[in-house]
């Protein structure tokens, strides 16, 4: 069996999160063809509704999923780099341990240290479900 290249390999992976990409921008709730969004990209007349879904919803989602996926690649190759061991993960030095803690943290005080108003908040009956189903 033949391997792929380092250089092949890193070409097919940047097509296929362009194809990724594209299919997030098209694919949804609301089915938006190509050439909707072809036409957004080309011309500066006034937008239609599936416009601007892509450009107010899906573009900015997809790009911030995009940047926090190499966010978070960067970071684990700086560990692996750091602890020179290619099966570190977050645990190696407390990470978890510590997230679980500040989510704790975050649930219970939330409503003693920011006294926020559930009452003016419209969905309070479900977020408090959700909250204690953590």
């Amino acid at each position: 069996m033949r391997l792929m290249l380092p250089k092949s390999c890193f070409v097919l992976l940047i097509v296929l999160s362009i194809a990724a990409g594209i299919a997030g921008l098209l694919i949804g709730p609301v089915q938006v063809s190509p050439a909707v969004l072809l036409d957004m990209l080309t011309s500066n007349e006034p937008q239609s509704r599936d416009q601007m879904i892509i450009q107010a919803i899906r573009l900015p989602r997809m790009l911030l999923s995009f940047l926090i996926g190499t966010v978070l690649a960067s970071c684990g190759a700086v560990l692996q780099g750091l602890f020179r061991n290619s099966l570190a993960d977050p645990s190696l030095i407390g990470v978890s341990a510590v997230r679980q803690l500040g989510q704790v943290l975050s649930l219970c005080s939330e409503r003693f240290f920011f006294r926020l108003p559930y009452w003016d908040c419209p969905r309070f009956p479900r977020v408090t479900k959700r909250r204690w189903l953590l």
